[in-house]
């Protein structure tokens, strides 16, 4: 069988590389090995929740507008965000800070 792209890891980034392409009518395979850390999520996408002063981010779509220029975040335009997630609660995860 002939693929168009071959994605090695069955983590969020590649299984959501492949979702992108096989809606652009792409013949995907992915590649992994073993269990990828999805298994142990529970549907949680952090974007942006907290800025590089570890101050929490009410609005991560408009968060976005204000990261430095190095940041990944930076890369990508507003609309883009609030396309890919339209529906996002915003909630603050202290599970790490013993809150």
């Amino acid at each position: 069988m002939k693929h168009d792209l071959l994605i090695i890891g069955g983590g969020l980034s590649g299984l959501f590389a492949a979702c992108v392409a096989s809606r652009q009518g792409k013949k995907v395979k992915i590649l992994s090995y073993g269990e990828s850390t999805l298994t142990i999520g529970s549907g949680i996408i952090d974007v942006l929740g907290y800025d590089d002063d570890g101050n929490f981010v009410a609005n991560p779509i408009e968060g976005i507008k204000n990261v430095v220029k190095h940041h990944p975040y930076a890369k990508i335009e507003n609309d883009v965000a609030k396309k890919a997630l339209p529906n996002a609660s915003v909630k603050p995860l202290n599970l790490f800070m013993g809150i």
